[in-house]
């Protein structure tokens, strides 16, 4: 029902936000496969249908159009594929789909394909012996579907070759997946040209990808193309860009066009409005939230669960306790009942002011009514537990799930283990870690990071390191967060060796290290006198473009000068004076202390003169 790219339900083509592993913004999570109000039958997956889409038959009379009852229905434009599309081409599938047997032949030639300019020299025995139908079979079992489009036009030069709607919807579906924008473009106005008939599904489907893969201008060109085509904009095309311009931010234009859907006499539904509310819960405008659902009623749509926990959110990010009860009231009056994403909605705005009694009320009341929640409930409460510092309810909260067979999760833990940690109460902190690594719960790069910090926090220096060696067993070898924190534990426990160790092993990593870990790497070396590291560690950042700073080179001559290499602190400080680098007090004072050192008395005096 979610789309995993978007977050967003396709039935009901309802913004969805994720975060924190979780739809945050939209009516997505209500689409358990149950019919509801807003889920109407002119936003069925007819994206589904349109890229399913290979066998076709003769497209209707276009003059047919002109009548809008007289449409065809989409359906009958693009019915389902035969589900024996689905299958391998296995020799039945080639006999079934293929009469002439080229169909493996050409798959086999174009999965070796290197350049598509070999294209024509390689097919060029299949001239004229592939029918339409093997076109769309050839494309659906392809390793490569870039090469969808220049196979079409190598297609579209056999002898006797006639345009079907067939093979140019074959190709839109590779297209989109490679996300080939321009070439999709060719192709639809190809289609426009030859008079196939086109909707706003097709539009919609594309639009809706566009947006998927964070390309909201592609997706505002092809709505604007919809509109030049002469494409009649319906309900499913207003909410189509209405979620896109949700997911981008854009709420200005979200208004715009249902304004533009009103005046052009398309009725909004329950998913229009949900857009709005949805908009005005980001942009955190109680009126207009409240101004729309008032519309809604009188316009006889019906609020759903979905535009209820709308408005409540809109509440409860702006504090209106007495509001959002009174819209629970409502609710109940109603028959709607509330759902996790609900009770979150109330435990959250209750605790952002600060009634902690009311928060317990809904974790009592939700359980006495046989909710079943899912597991970003709890996280809500153990959350809003640690940030009341009230850590015993939380860990009562995760016992509480593993009781009840509730999924408990890494954010559950790591919730718990961040909010001990800020109170500075390490030894509690690794205690809940210790509890969570003898459960089934996998530990996350971002957990083992804020562990490794823990441990360093609490000088148990032993549990760091094997931690750290675990992470690199299993590959999390690329965090330069990692490496700064070892390099701390290894300077307190003076093991100068491991500190050489831990740079090459981010050298042999790739892993480029931040102006920070490198100043520290020079200090540390210098401090040792071990100058031949210094300068590998100041190559290095040379090399990854890391630029140097006053401090890199305050380190780098003090380096110098404590090994007594004065030379190399001289030239150091002339390519500093040459490549116009700000000379700080510090630097001229350090480099006064160099001068003086290597016996050039005249030099040392002068500096200190220009210096005063």
């Amino acid at each position: 029902m979610v789309n995993s790219h978007t977050g967003a339900c396709k039935t009901c083509m309802a913004s969805a936000d994720i975060k924190h592993g979780y739809l945050s913004i939209a009516m997505a999570p209500y689409c358990s496969g149950v019919q509801t109000s807003h889920q109407r039958k002119e936003s069925e997956d007819e994206d589904v249908r349109f890229l399913r889409t290979s066998r076709l038959g003769k497209p209707p009379d276009p003059l047919r159009w002109q009548d809008e009852h007289a449409r065809p229905s989409f359906d009958d434009i693009h019915p389902k594929r035969d589900t024996g599309l689905d299958l391998a081409i296995t020799n039945s599938a080639r006999e079934q789909y293929s009469d002439n047997g080229y169909v493996r032949t050409v798959v086999q030639v174009l999965n070796v394909l290197k350049k598509t300019d070999d294209m024509s020299a390689k097919l060029a025995q299949f001239s004229g012996k592939l029918s339409a139908h093997d076109f769309v079979i050839v494309l659906k079992v392809m390793r490569d579907t870039r090469l969808a489009f220049s196979f079409f036009s190598w297609f579209k030069q056999q002898p006797a070759y006639t345009p079907e709607l067939n093979t140019f919807m074959a190709v839109v579906r590779c297209l989109l997946h490679d996300a080939k924008w321009e070439k999709l473009g060719i192709i639809v106005e190809e289609m426009y040209d030859l008079k196939f008939y086109l909707n706003s599904h097709m539009f919609c489907t594309i639009i809706k990808e566009a947006s998927a893969k964070g390309r909201t201008a592609v997706s505002e060109k092809w709505f604007a193309r919809m509109k030049e085509m002469g494409i009649k904009l319906d309900l499913s095309g207003y909410n189509t860009m209405m979620l896109v311009y949700n997911k981008a931010g854009k709420f200005s234009e979200v208004y715009a066009l249902f304004r533009e859907m009103v005046q052009n006499n398309v009725s909004p539904n329950i998913v229009s409005y949900c857009h709005l509310l949805s908009a005005c819960k980001s942009t955190r405008n109680v009126e207009e939230a409240e101004r729309l659902f008032r519309l809604m009623k009188d316009q006889g749509v019906a609020p759903d669960l979905v535009a209820f926990t709308l408005l409540l959110e809109v509440y409860g990010n702006e504090g209106k306790i007495e509001q959002l009860r009174v819209l629970m009231d409502e609710m109940r009056m109603l028959g709607i009942a509330p759902d996790a994403r609900t009770y979150t909605c109330l435990i959250n705005a209750y605790a952002k002011a600060e009634m902690l009694d009311l928060v317990s009320e809904v974790f009592e009341d939700c359980h006495k009514t046989g909710r079943v929640l899912d597991e970003m409930f709890y996280i809500s409460m153990i959350r809003v537990y640690c940030q009341a510092n009230k850590y015993k309810q939380a860990e009562e909260v995760v016992k509480f799930m593993q009781d009840n067979r509730i999924p408990v999760n890494e954010l559950c833990y790591s919730t718990i283990i961040a909010a001990y940690a800020k109170a500075g109460r390490w030894k509690t902190a690794i205690k809940v870690f210790k509890t969570m690594k003898s459960s089934p719960v996998k530990v996350g790069e971002e957990l083992n990071l804020l562990m490794l910090s823990i441990y360093l926090q609490a000088r148990q220096f032993q549990p760091c390191e094997e931690l750290y060696k675990n992470m690199l067993l299993r590959g999390q070898n690329r965090n330069v967060a990692a490496y700064e924190i070892m390099i701390k534990v290894y300077e307190q426990t003076n093991r100068s060796a491991q500190i050489s160790e831990i740079f090459s092993r981010m050298k042999s990593n790739l892993c480029v290290g931040n102006i920070s870990i490198y100043n520290k790497l020079i200090d540390l070396f210098g401090g040792a006198m071990n100058t031949s590291m210094v300068d590998k560690v100041f190559e290095e950042m040379k090399l990854v473009k890391v630029r140097p700073t006053s401090d890199t080179y305050f380190l780098l001559l003090g380096a110098y000068l404590k090994a007594g290499e004065y030379q190399n602190a001289i030239s150091l400080y002339t390519h500093m004076k040459e490549s116009g680098f700000p000379l700080e007090a510090r630097l001229i004072e350090i480099m006064v202390a160099v001068l003086t050192k290597a016996g050039k008395l005249d030099e040392a005096e002068k500096m200190s003169t220009e210096k005063n």
